[in-house]
């Protein structure tokens, strides 16, 4: 079987790649992660995900490589990670009582093929007063977080559902990686041919 590489220093990621059952490695892609503003979001999306796989396949070409980005977006407004804490408070109570919209991409490449594809999360808040903002503010849990939290951490108590893949708004949408490993790229042939 190929050598599977994810092009993510992300440790959510490589968590739920471990969900995955196969070996890889983590190899982290040294792009700029800035969006293409001239593409609409989407395409932009999948573009950065492309270029992340592709920066660590030019290394590796005969490997499977995995790439993948998500965004936090409301009323075109793109939450990126917080620039400190008073960026991200603002996020916060922006969500407070609303929903907003995650879009996870994943660029999978090997030597024959390209299979990129994007997933599309809403999430539901519930209030958050000011206090309570500040209360998570100082757990310090939303830097280095797009829309400054984490779906699975301390903001878990107010979000009241999710529509899509949960996996995809922790920024790895496992179940579809796993099928595209699986019908795209064979990699679990063997498992699949010992009925």
């Amino acid at each position: 079987m190929k050598n599977i590489i994810l092009a993510s220093g992300s440790p959510r990621r490589k968590e739920l790649m471990e969900r995955l059952d196969v070996d890889f490695e983590v190899i982290v892609a040294n792009v700029d992660e800035s969006l293409d503003k001239t593409l609409p979001i989407e395409k932009a999306l999948i573009k950065l995900a492309n270029k992340k796989a592709k920066a660590v396949f030019k290394d590796y070409r005969d490997s499977i490589v995995i790439g993948a980005d998500s965004i936090v977006f409301q009323n075109d407004v793109i939450f990126n990670k917080p620039k400190d804490k008073e960026d991200a408070y603002q996020m916060i109570k922006a969500f407070s009582n609303n929903h907003h919209l995650v879009l996870t991409a994943v660029s999978i490449i090997d030597k024959s093929q390209t299979v990129n594809f994007i997933t599309k999360c809403k999430v539901y808040f519930n209030e958050i007063s000011h206090q309570e903002i500040n209360e998570y503010l100082k757990s310090d849990e939303y830097r280095d977080k797009a829309g400054a939290y984490a779906i699975q951490g301390l903001m878990s108590k107010f979000i009241y559902k999710v529509e899509g893949d949960y996996y995809a708004v922790v920024g790895f949408p496992v179940a579809e990686i796993y099928s595209v490993l699986r019908d795209d790229f064979n990699v679990y042939s063997q498992l699949l041919n010992k009925g």
